[in-house]
């Protein structure tokens, strides 16, 4: 799918199958669908009483294939930008994308810009498979309620290469690797190198080295 630069806004989406596909310079703005959300999800994410919309731009459920998401824009969403569950052997390439929250009368406290994780287990009892994941060379901008990059029970094994991206707050930022005994280990440092700057393209912020002394 190359949107040749068409916008898409509103109570509308592009779902991906599990063959995976190609979206490309479509800019994404203003998802919104108005639906309830609900009391358990407010108080879990600190959102407000009035906080409306369950919308994300892009989905890719139970993905086995090939998902490139490239060149786009993805301007303010109820949710999530990008709603990602792969399964063993897929491959996602999320590169070259600007993502940006910006509330208004209609959108507040988007959720997440990125969010890949596994497609088994329930909640957190996850056994985390092998796929190719990168994510390169993107822009996130911007607050959001959680991580601004999740990427969830991934499994240890997988070829993943996340660095080049600049990050408006680096802290939000949550990647975590799993196995089949659902044991994970943090590994928020694979976001480095990134970059310092968002409009040079140098990736020149390394990880913060702490030195402790005796």
């Amino acid at each position: 799918m190359d949107g040749n630069g068409c916008k898409i806004s509103g109570n509308s989406d592009v779902e991906i199958n599990a063959a995976g596909g190609t979206v490309q310079n479509v800019h994404f703005e203003n998802i919104h669908d108005g639906a309830t959300v609900s009391d358990g999800d407010k108080e879990k994410y600190g959102f407000s009483s009035d906080k409306v919309g369950t919308a994300s731009a892009l989905y890719a459920s139970e993905l086995t294939g090939t998902l490139t998401v490239k060149d786009c824009t993805f301007n303010t969403c109820d949710w999530e930008a990008l709603q990602i569950t792969p399964k063993e052997g897929a491959t996602v390439n999320i590169i070259s994308n600007e993502f940006k929250t910006a509330d208004n009368e209609q959108i507040k406290e988007q959720l997440r810009h990125i969010h890949v994780e596994m497609a088994y287990g329930k909640g957190f009892d996850c056994e985390g498979e092998n796929i190719t994941l990168n994510i390169n060379d993107n822009k996130l901008l911007g607050n959001t309620k959680d991580a601004s990059l999740g990427v969830w029970w991934v499994g240890k094994e997988s070829k993943i290469d996340i660095t080049g991206n600049y990050y408006q707050n680096i802290d939000a930022v949550s990647i975590t690797l799993s196995d089949k005994t659902s044991a994970w280990e943090n590994r928020c440092d694979l976001v480095f190198p990134a970059r310092a700057e968002k409009d040079v393209d140098n990736d020149n912020l390394s990880m913060p080295i702490t030195i402790i002394k005796d």
